[in-house]
């Protein structure tokens, strides 16, 4: 209600004084709102800045945009610096809190999505000599996660995990990684891990 609340407002202004409004935007979550329930004022907005993959996601079920969208989340310098630093503050993050967690071992992980941040987590855990496996539905990218060295499963990540005790399970596609079935078939002491928007 606040960020509805925040859009009225900034539009107002914009009109009264004759402005634009650009998005700058981290996750696909205005365009969309600003598209559905200020449809009458589109025109005062001249563009967006969407910076995450699950963004631009949001805003292709839109099509046709009112406006245009910058696609910040595909560009090579945020691929090539920002995704093996999110990697690494996963990895941090992981090993601080499982530190004193003695069921869980840290020597075998699934990662789920192997986009750029799937990729980048995959390779920091395997240079750390942690067991990795990639669940992804897209055949292009289970056959790059193959070529380097991964044991990789299509969607279904059941056969993956069966047998797996106290893996560590990183969702990484920018949306729900898992769903109710997955996570039933996983086996105790799962860890489950997002290093994604929601």
């Amino acid at each position: 209600e606040v960020v509805r609340s925040t859009i009225g407002t900034v539009i107002a202004e914009a009109k009264r004084d004759g402005r634009k409004v650009l998005i700058v935007e981290d996750g696909g979550y205005l365009v969309p709102l600003v598209h559905r329930e200020f449809a009458n004022d589109l025109a005062v907005f001249q563009g967006a800045v969407e910076q995450t993959t699950k963004g631009i996601a949001e805003d292709k079920e839109l099509i046709p945009l009112a406006f245009p969208v910058a696609n910040v989340a595909d560009t090579r310098i945020k691929r090539d610096l920002e995704a093996p630093a999110v990697a690494q503050a996963v990895c941090e993050n992981i090993r601080s809190l499982l530190f004193n967690v003695s069921s869980v071992d840290g020597d075998r992980a699934l990662v789920v999505g192997f986009g750029t941040i799937g990729r980048a987590l995959a390779t920091h855990l395997q240079l750390q000599a942690v067991r990795v496996k990639i669940a992804d539905p897209r055949p292009w990218r289970r056959a790059i996660a193959t070529r380097e060295g991964f044991e990789v499963g299509g969607r279904d990540i059941r056969p993956l995990v069966r047998g797996e005790h106290g893996l560590i399970v990183i969702g990484a596609t920018g949306r729900t990684s898992i769903g109710l079935s997955e996570i039933l078939a996983l086996e105790h002491q799962t860890v489950l891990v997002s290093a994604s928007s929601d």
